[in-house]
Parts: C-alpha cells; structure tokens; sequence
C-alpha cells in the first residue's frame, strides 16, 4: 500500500435486503370479518364527505391556500380521490397550499409540547412515531384548539388494511405484510407509551388523555405512516388536502407535487387534464405486499416484482482507508443511496446490472482494488464499466445473494403449492384470497430470482472456460 496503511483483509459480509420482501418476509390474508377497530371519533364517511369538506376548505382558505380546483370523489377504501372542477393544461397550478397548514417536526417543535418532542427525538424515536405523538396532542387537546380539526374530521374512522385485522385474521400473515405489520405494530406500542408517561406528566392537563386508547394510537400511526410526505431533504410531513390525492406510478398520473420557496405545497399538472378527471399524483411503483399493508388492495393484473435493496448499514466502515475508500466509491456510484427507488425485479428479467456492479464494490477485497488501481495508473484510463473485478469477487456477490434469497425463501411457512391448493378451494374471502395470492406471487419470485442467479453464474463459467483467440 503506497499509504503506508493496514487494509482490512477480509470480504464483507452485508445483510442484503429484499424491500417489501425483507429477510423477514411477511403477507397477511385474513378471514371475512371486518376491522373492529374503531376510533372514538366518528370520522368521515365516503357519501357525507361534502358539509366536512366545505369546512375543510374554508379553514385552509382563511390560512393562506388558494382556492383549489379540485373537489372530492373520495374512493370508499383509501378513502383518497379528487377530481377536477375545470379543465387545465400541462404546467398549470391545481392547488397551493401554505406551509402553515402542514404537520411537520418543525410545527411540533414549536407547539406546547415542543419541549417533549424535541427529547423523544433525541432518544431515538423516529420521525414517524414523534409526528404519530404531535398529530395525537392535535386530535386531543382539551382546549379544542386545533387549527387542524377540519383535517381530522374529514379523513375515515378506521382503515381497512392489515395493521387494523383482528387477530384471527392475522394467523394468515406471511411474507412481506407481515414483516411490515410487526415494525408498525411496534411502533404503535412505543408511541402509546410515551403517550402514557405523558399523561402523567402535567402536560397531560392539556390532554383528553381517557381516549387516547392504543386503538385510537394506532388509528393517528396509520395516517402518519399513509399518508405522510417526504420532501426533497429527506424530512416527512403531512400536508392536508395533497394527502387526498390517490397516487399512480403509470401514466394515469396526471400531477406532481413542488416545493416552492415559500415553503408552500404546489399541486401541478403533469398533462393536459380534462375537467371532471380524477387526478392522480405521480408516485413510485411499489410491491404488491407493500401496496397492501399500506392500502389494503391487491391488483393481481399487475405482475408483482422484487424491490432489491442493499443495507448501507450492514456494511461496516472500520475507518481504514481501504472501508473509507469503498465507501466513497459507493456513494459516488450512487449505490443504495437513502430515498433513490430500488432496483426491481421480475419473472423473465436478468438480475440488474447496476445492483450487481454495486455489490461487487461492496464485495471488493484490497488485493483486487490494488488490481483496478495499477490498471488505471499502467493505461491511464478508468476500470470498464461493467467489467468483473474477479471471478472470486463476482462468486461472493453470488454467494450473498443466494443466501439472503435463500433464507427469504425459507421464511414462509407454507409453499406456493400449498398456496395454489388453497385458492383451488374457493372458499377464502376476499382479504384471504388476495393475500394468499401475493404470497404466492412473492416466492414464485424467490425461486425465480435463484434460479435467474444461479443462470448468471453459470455463464459465467462457461464464459472463462471457453477458448480464447489468439492474434496472430
């Protein structure tokens, strides 16, 4: 090493991450009942949303919002959907809204019990959770002085999605809903008890503390979590009336959302859109078990995919300059960068190629990176894109792989078989049949997916096993 430094000598051995098809994997199908969970506040229903939404409009007006041209045609399970009152063109404004009416850190920060959200944020607790406290202190503070109650009272008393299933139900969890049910689950359990303590507190005073039930917790998570918007930075907020948009990651999406630097929330038209059209925000793609515990529909003409993500975390930096340097090459390579889509993958699709190159500098070794370094400085050129490092680096990028997509495999306690012969039955309601389906979709995928890399390897070998040509 011309940096008179000690390498680390040994391969990295990341935990690689299948998103919405975690190591965890998790789904949910359920039984015919519906959710029983409700919240003490009636809520708004999808054919009484008119007088609410009035109101609704009115407070934001009176706070700085233009008049929007857009009026509610709430759907009856996402209960999201508005359409135009006018036609627009590409580029036109359909809604501005102010950054005083957005439910942000920032706001609570600043609210009477700024001084509680400032510690629990600095004690670890997430940015979802600590606004999950913020919108509760909103919902029930006793002096009724929400300037967001309008807000409140327009969105449904419960949800019809896997976080809100009774617990017969979610003996049919596998899979991806799963996994993601027990990381919302547990972040209700933590935010209700915080909740507890408070109330306890005098602070408390100010709070109708006998309905702040864990139901009621549960209900103000599954908003923030739903409904909640990250903006370019990183920080999540909800903004209401942009929340009321259904999204699409198609060309059905007819509107963006901006920034501007007024800190407003500017709804813009993406397309020429004709008046009476549902506008629907541009939004990415997401897997079928995400989409589900997130908004409890299935659509099983849209082939289901894997979202392939690597864990930064899982890759440690010691500190040396060999870890520091990869590390650097990673985030210059724009690889698993926070926020950026993840790279998909579906039956009849090869592995990616700029997920697989990004594993590769994870699983770079000093003796090889020394071997990139001498090539550079003998040609005086960069390393061909896509080229191997070695054939060792490209077998532990394969060794990785199979056994995270192994162990996801494994996870499920029934098989696709298995799956099949249950829908075969005909007799699962609907939430069952649905999840069953995804399940099976998901390791359909998994099997896909080793299959699919176990095809890169041999190419592979096949390739250097192949004579070469010689020049004459």
């Amino acid at each position: 090493s011309t940096w008179g430094l000690h390498f680390m000598t040994t391969r990295a051995t990341p935990l690689l991450l299948l998103v919405g098809m975690t190591v965890v994997l998790a789904l949910c199908s359920a039984a015919s009942s519906e959710s029983t969970h409700a919240r003490a506040r009636p809520g708004s229903e999808a054919d009484d949303v008119d007088p609410l939404w009035n109101a609704f409009v009115d407070t934001l007006t009176a706070q700085g919002m233009t008049a929007p041209l857009v009026r509610p045609r709430l759907d009856s399970k996402t209960h999201r959907g508005l359409v135009l009152t006018q036609a627009v063109k590409k580029g036109d404004k359909i809604a501005s809204i102010p950054k005083k009416v957005k439910l942000t850190l920032e706001t609570a920060a600043h609210s009477p019990i700024g001084k509680v959200i400032t510690e629990v944020l600095e004690q670890g607790l997430s940015s979802k959770e600590t606004l999950t406290l913020y919108v509760l202190y909103e919902l029930h503070r006793t002096d009724g002085a929400s300037a967001f109650a309008s807000y409140f009272d327009l969105l449904p008393a419960t949800f019809d999605v896997p976080l809100f299933f009774e617990p017969e139900e979610k003996a049919y969890f596998q899979g991806t809903v799963l996994s993601l049910v027990n990381l919302q689950q547990a972040s209700v359990a933590r935010v209700h008890g915080i909740v507890k303590q408070l109330c306890k507190m005098p602070i408390g005073a100010a709070l109708d503390c006998a309905s702040l039930t864990e139901d009621e917790v549960r209900w103000a998570f599954f908003v923030v979590h739903s409904r909640g918007i990250q903006d370019e930075t990183g920080a999540l907020y909800l903004q209401p009336l942009a929340d009321l948009f259904r999204g699409s990651s198609d060309t059905n999406a007819g509107a963006g959302l901006v920034s501007s630097k007024a800190g407003r929330t500017v709804v813009t038209a993406l397309r020429d859109l004709a008046a009476g059209e549902e506008v629907f925000l541009a939004v990415r793609d997401a897997t079928a078990g995400t989409r589900y515990a997130t908004e409890g529909e299935y659509d099983p003409s849209r082939p289901n995919f894997l979202a392939l993500e690597f864990s930064p975390a899982s890759y440690e930096d010691t500190g040396d300059v060999f870890t520091t340097t990869v590390s650097e090459l990673l985030r210059l390579a724009e690889c698993f960068a926070p926020g950026a889509p993840a790279p998909k993958l579906r039956i009849g699709e090869n592995i990616p190629d700029a997920f697989l190159a990004c594993l590769r500098l994870v699983q770079l070794t000093p003796r090889e990176f020394a071997d990139v370094a001498a090539y550079e400085e003998a040609s005086g050129k960069h390393w061909p894109e896509g080229k191997r490092f070695s054939l060792e680096n490209e077998l532990a990028v394969v060794s990785m792989l199979t056994k995270s997509l192994t162990q996801g495999l494994a996870s499920y306690s029934t098989t696709a078989d298995a799956d099949a012969a249950l829908l075969a039955t005909g007799t699962l309601s609907r939430r069952a049949a649905d999840l069953v389906a995804i399940r099976a979709s998901e390791k359909r995928l998994l099997k896909y997916a080793l299959g699919a890399l176990e095809e890169h390897w041999l190419a592979i070998l096949r390739n250097a096993a192949a004579p070469k040509a010689v020049d004459e």
